[in-house]
């Protein structure tokens, strides 16, 4: 079964330094454990050798973004997106990349609505993470909001 768990995924890190061992974990909005990867191949050419961490932009660790109870938690466990899926994930990489880049309004939802009724909003290209498992798990898919811790950055931004 697929998941698709991006809308979820609110950061993470992915360790890619030893050859064909992808090793990393992700945090998911409203949950406090994290899903582990421990995965066999490796990642595309512009992760290969790398350990980078991301976090969506904007989102900061805070007490409201933790589940207020036991139960709260597992009502998100539950959800249908999550039905069933492993928190300790092993097996193939897929694609696995920072390369990719999408256009990306740089104004909120509302106001892109708007604009795009009477004239072309503004957009950027970004770069855009994407990490899929070969089993159909696809972890982060068009993360085009996302920021990549500093050290990470400055070597994308040398490319």
């Amino acid at each position: 079964m697929a998941f698709r768990l991006g809308e979820q995924v609110v950061r993470g890190g992915v360790d890619n330094t030893k050859k064909n061992s992808v090793n990393g974990w992700l945090e998911l909005r409203g949950i406090s454990h994290r899903v582990a990867l421990n995965l066999t191949g490796g990642c595309d050419a512009d992760l290969a050798g790398r350990h980078v961490q991301f976090r969506v932009r904007g989102w900061a660790v805070d007490e409201d973004d933790k589940p207020a109870s036991e139960e709260a938690e597992n009502a998100a466990i539950e959800q249908p997106g999550l039905k069933g899926f492993a928190w300790h994930q092993i097996g193939p990489t897929g694609t696995m990349t920072a390369a990719r880049k999408v256009r990306v309004a740089d104004c909120p939802a509302e106001e892109l609505y708007a604009r795009c009724l009477d004239e072309p909003p503004p957009m950027e290209w970004k770069r855009c993470l994407y990490l899929e498992e070969l089993r159909g798990t696809q972890w982060v898919q068009g993360f085009s909001t996302c920021e990549f811790c500093d050290a990470c950055q400055a070597e994308f931004d040398r490319e």
